[in-house]
């Protein structure tokens, strides 16, 4: 739960980085590892390879690149906050089922 509230935090600080594209190809890179490392299904990590992320990582919309790195970024974010909570839900099932053994 940490991590993933970490790399929120990362994402969101991205736009106020020097080169906030390259930064956020890297995050998606750091999201990505930790993802596939928490799944065994590759498809929440997939996720992340999204249309506008590969955009903006082959740098083919330059004239929206600003609007559509802000979108992707919180496009990204809300997923992580989405799965955060899915964990979250997860440990208090798990916490439920070890207090109830005999």
């Amino acid at each position: 739960m940490e991590q993933l509230q970490r790399l929120d935090v990362e994402g969101g600080n991205i736009i106020g980085l020097p080169d906030p594209v390259m930064a956020y190809v890297e995050w998606v890179g750091k999201v990505e590892g930790f993802l596939r490392a928490l799944y065994a299904d590759g498809e929440p990590a997939q996720r992340l390879l999204s249309r506008r992320y590969w955009g903006l990582a082959e740098n083919s919309a330059p004239a929206y690149m600003y609007k559509h790195l802000t979108m992707e970024i919180g496009v990204q974010r809300e997923y992580l906050r989405g799965i955060a909570e899915e964990l979250q839900a997860l440990l208090k099932i798990g916490e439920g089922r070890q207090t109830c053994r005999p």
